[in-house]
C-alpha cells in the first residue's frame, strides 16, 4: 500500500531550522517514509522571515520530499490558498500534523473538513510552549486532541498526561526520538576539541540546547561553581540559546560556543568529559524526550541527566547517571563520581528508519480503518 502523505509543520523547532539544517524528527520521518515508497509532501509555516518557495529534497537512497515554505506575516493568505489546493487536488490519504498547538488544531480541522484521516505527532507537550500560553489556545487544543483520529506521543509520560487532561477518543501510539547514525557516533576527544580549537589537557563538562531557567540550567551553574573552586583545570562548555546573565556563567573557566551549526553538535558532545542534561519538573520537562539524550549516548560520552520524566526510564533508574533536579548539590556529587569513574551507558538507540516504520504501520492502520468504515470521519 502506497500512501500519499501531507505533512504540516512550523519551520523553526527545537532551535533549529527544519529545511536549512535538515534536522530532527520532522525532517527524518517524512524522508524515511518516502524511502519506503510513499509519496510525501510537506508544507511548513515560518514564524520568522525566511526565503519561501518550493524545495525538493532527494535522498541518496532514492526517496524524495517536496517541501513548500511560507512566511506567517507576509504570506499567510498564500499559505492557506496553497494548503487548500493541495487538499483538493493532491488529495492526500493521510495528514500528519506536528510542531505546536496551532498545527495540531489545523491538521485535525482540515482532516474533518476534507474527510482525510489526520495523525497528530506530539514530540513535546505543546501546552508548555510560551506562545501556547500567551495566546490562551490550550482549551481549544485539548478539545481538538480529544476528537483527533490518531495521536503519536514522544513518551509514555506524555501519553498519560493526554489521557488525564484530554481523554482522546482516537488511537494513541508512542513513537520516540532517534538518531541520525551518519552524524552521531563516537569520535576521538582530541579530534573533537581540535575542531573548536580547545586544548586537550583540560577537563570539560557541558551541555547544549536551551540555556533557560525553565530547563534547570541553574543547577549546572551552581554545581560548576562549587567544583571549580577545588579544580582550576575544570571547564564548563555550553552551546545554545538563552541568557548569559547567571553569575556562574561569568566565571573565567566557561567556554561559550554560542549557537552551533547542526553539523558541529556531534563534535561538541564528543569533546566533553561529561555531558549534562538539565531539566526540572515542570510542564515541559515532565513530558519531553530530549533529543540530546540519544545523541550523547550515540557519541559514547559519559552523561548525567536530571531524574525527570522519561530520563529515569531511559537510564533505568541508574543513580550514577541521574541527579535530583531539586538539589544541585546532588549534581555536584554525581559529577565528582563520574569524573573519577566515568560511565558510558550501553543501550540500544532507535534509528529514524525504525521510527518511520512504526509511523508507517500506524498510518496504514488509521487509513484502513477509514477506508473500511471502522472509524468515523
Amino acid at each position: 500500500l502506497v500512501l500519499k502523505i501531507l505533512v504540516l509543520s512550523k519551520r523553526q523547532y527545537t532551535n533549529k531550522d527544519l529545511l536549512d539544517d535538515k534536522f530532527g524528527r520532522l525532517w527524518e520521518i517524512p524522508l524515511k517514509l518516502s524511502l519506503m515508497g510513499h509519496k510525501v509532501k510537506g508544507i511548513c509555516l515560518s514564524y520568522r522571515k525566511c526565503k519561501t518557495g518550493s524545495l525538493l529534497f532527494k535522498a541518496v537512497e532514492g526517496g524524495e520530499v517536496e517541501w513548500n515554505t511560507f512566511n506567517l506575516i507576509s504570506g499567510f493568505p498564500k499559505y492557506l490558498k496553497y494548503l487548500n489546493h493541495q487538499l483538493r487536488f493532491y488529495k492526500p490519504d493521510v495528514i500528519m500534523a506536528s510542531s505546536d498547538c496551532f498545527h495540531t488544531i489545523l491538521g485535525v480541522a482540515l482532516g474533518k473538513m476534507y474527510r482525510i484521516p489526520c495523525v497528530i505527532d506530539l514530540y513535546d507537550n505543546y501546552e508548555s510552549y510560551k506562545l501556547s500560553k500567551f495566546t490562551l489556545i490550550i482549551p481549544l487544543y485539548r478539545f481538538v486532541l480529544k476528537r483527533a483520529d490518531a495521536i503519536c506521543c514522544i513518551s509514555k509520560h506524555l501519553k498519560q498526561h493526554l489521557v488525564q487532561t484530554c481523554q482522546p477518543k482516537g488511537k494513541i501510539r508512542i513513537i520516540g526520538n532517534a538518531i541520525n547514525q551518519e552524524h552521531f557516533f563516537s569520535r576521538s576527544l582530541i579530534e573533537s576539541r581540535d575542531h573548536f580549537g580547545i586544548p586537550e589537557n583540560i577537563t570539560i563538562i557541558g551541555t547544549a540546547g536551551a540555556l533557560d531557567e525553565n530547563r534547570g540550567i541553574a543547577n549546572l551553574y551552581r554545581a560548576f561553581e562549587v567544583l571549580v573552586e577545588t579544580n582550576n583545570n575544570l571547564y564548563l562548555a555550553v552551546a545554545g540559546v538563552g541568557s548569559r546573565d547567571d553569575r556562574g556563567f561569568q566565571l573565567t573557566n566557561v567556554i561559550d560556543l554560542g549557537v552551533l551549526p547542526y553539523d558541529d553538535i556531534p563534535f561538541f558532545y564528543n569533546m566533553l568529559d561529561i555531558a549534562v542534561i538539565c531539566l526540572i519538573t515542570n510542564d515541559f520537562g515532565q513530558y519531553c524526550f530530549p533529543q540530546k539524550a540519544n545523541e550523547i549516548l550515540a557519541c559514547k560520552t559519559p552523561v548525567i541527566a536530571a531524574n525527570v520524566g522519561v530520563m529515569g526510564d531511559l537510564f533505568n533508574n541508574d543513580t550514577s547517571c541521574l541527579f535530583n533536579s531539586e538539589d544541585w548539590g546532588d549534581l555536584v556529587d554525581k559529577l565528582q563520581l563520574q569524573l573519577k569513574y566515568p560511565q558510558v551507558p550501553n543501550m540500544y538507540i532507535d534509528t529514524w528508519t525504525k521510527q518511520a516504520e512504526r509511523m508507517e504501520k500506524f498510518m496504514i492502520m488509521i487509513f484502513n480503518n477509514y477506508r473500511t468504515g471502522k472509524a468515523k470521519i
